[in-house]
């Protein structure tokens, strides 16, 4: 970033309602060239919520923060703003307000750092960018970029994939496997516990293999987050796949929010309704010449769709 695109983004911070106390920026030591801009906001007076896209109820105030509210109302944290309230929570109607439809959230998930893309993003709508953990370092999300993309006032949500396309990848042991690295690498991010990380099933799964290893993968997923933060609350646990295999690890209780693949001639797809996000195919969604997957959130089905805010200056990390 240059000095001038520096001094732009300063100044286009201080345009905010109502206007930060201050704003700063400082080198980002996760990426050179990249610098993480704090702004700090007056205290909120009660029962009065600053959403970033004006949509949504405003929950109750969260610590260090304002609170957005829970499934079903679909508030935001606004730049540098920590603290949305968890699932169940509900709030009275704050400045703005009103409940958006099934669908309403605008999202994209890819695959790579989409940090010089949020001024586009944001201005086409987005309200969260879905990105990975894998064991492929090229491709996972970094904690400068999940800064940036919190700051820019939008939220993310993560899941896991590695080689989740065919039947004989999933097992007890490889779900806890993954499960572990996947958890730890939520941590170094900074994101919130009861927060979600999905993980894929990446193929259109028969109902025999759902009920074989695809079952006991999630069975070691859980227990593997468990594992990995012992004696403490731990991520929720989502899925990406077919119609099918959302709706029978949510039925069966392995999953608590269901990601609906793009293919909809898989198994179920065409039928199911009650996901957390469905996923398009892929486009040029911001006009940049590479392709995204565009997504939408029915934020009011299966407790929220375990999106997230980390860390900014002295804000509090959160999930809606």
């Amino acid at each position: 970033m240059t000095n001038d695109e520096l001094a732009d983004k300063l100044a286009e911070a201080q345009l905010t309602d109502p206007p930060p106390v201050s704003v700063s920026s400082a080198p980002d030591p996760d990426a050179k060239g990249t610098f993480i801009i704090t702004a700090v906001y007056p205290p909120c007076p009660p029962n009065v919520s600053h959403n970033p896209a004006g949509a949504g109820a405003g929950g109750a105030a969260g610590a260090g923060g304002v609170g957005a509210a829970g499934p079903g109302v679909g508030g935001a944290v606004g730049p540098g703003v920590g603290g949305a309230a968890g699932p169940g929570a509900g709030g009275a109607a704050g400045a703005g307000g009103g409940v958006p439809d099934a669908g309403s959230l605008k999202g994209f998930d890819a695959d790579f750092d989409c940090s010089h893309l949020l001024g586009k993003a944001k201005a086409a709508g987005i309200k969260f960018i879905c990105r990975y953990y894998s064991r492929s370092p090229g491709k996972n999300l970094s904690p400068s970029e999940a800064r940036l993309i919190c700051g820019a006032g939008m939220w993310v949500v993560t899941v896991w994939e590695t080689l989740g396309d065919h039947s004989s990848f999933f097992s007890f042991k490889q779900g806890a496997d993954d499960a572990t690295s996947a958890s730890n690498q939520a941590q170094t991010i900074g994101q919130p516990v009861d927060s979600a990380i999905y993980f894929a099933v990446d193929y259109d799964a028969s109902p025999a293999e759902i009920a074989g290893g695809i079952t006991d993968y999630f069975k070691g997923v859980q227990q593997g987050l468990a594992a990995s933060m012992p004696g403490k609350a731990t991520y929720s646990v989502g899925v990406y796949g077919s119609g099918l295999t959302c709706d029978t690890l949510f039925k069966a209780g392995l999953v608590r929010h269901t990601w609906l693949a793009m293919s909809s001639g898989f198994r179920g797809s065409k039928t199911y309704t009650s996901w957390n996000i469905k996923q398009s195919l892929d486009e040029d969604l911001l006009g940049i010449g590479k392709k995204v997957d565009p997504d939408v959130s029915n934020n009011a089905a299966n407790g929220g769709l375990g999106a997230f805010t980390v860390a900014l200056g002295g804000a509090i990390a959160g999930n809606f």
